[in-house]
């Protein structure tokens, strides 16, 4: 039988290390690909479509692609940074902005959320259905895990 160091559950890669780099760099690279399927349709910055309207398209279609499954990760600041550059650099190029634009502009202009509170909702979430949960085994672990209080569990802060 032989070993293998890494596989892949439910669209997440799980290996014995920089399980999150890999998991970031994938996530990226889907979200990428989506927003480029989204061109034809004229999701980009200039001659295309209101930009709140492609904002709004990025939100439904790509965020959740980019976004899935990592509310279970542990990540650390690199990978928030990575995250948060390609959705800035993204909602730059949808508004037609220079790359040197002000971040809070870019986050003004279309009453966007910045990525880090996107993924704290599908944190928030996922805590709420698992304290709402009905089966009392999900309960437990996840009650033993808080009181466990190890750094790399999903209820460290």
């Amino acid at each position: 039988m032989e070993f293998k160091s890494e596989t892949t559950h439910l669209g997440l890669k799980r290996t014995t290390s920089e399980e999150t780099k890999i998991n970031i760099n994938d996530r990226i690279s889907l979200a990428r690909r989506t927003l480029y399927s989204l061109i034809k349709t004229g999701v980009h910055g200039t001659n295309g479509l209101n930009p709140r309207t492609s904002c709004k398209i990025y939100l439904v279609y790509v965020i959740p692609r980019l976004l899935y499954g990592l509310e279970t990760l542990n990540l650390q600041n690199k990978d928030t940074v990575a995250l948060c550059s390609f959705h800035l650099s993204t909602l730059r190029h949808i508004q037609s902005l220079p790359n040197k634009t002000a971040t809070s502009a870019v986050y003004l202009l279309l009453g966007a959320l910045p990525i880090t509170a996107e993924l704290h909702k599908r944190q928030l979430s996922l805590l709420h259905s698992i304290a709402m949960s009905h089966n009392n085994s999900i309960r437990e672990i996840a009650w033993r895990q808080h009181t466990a209080g190890r750094p790399n569990s999903f209820f460290k802060e």
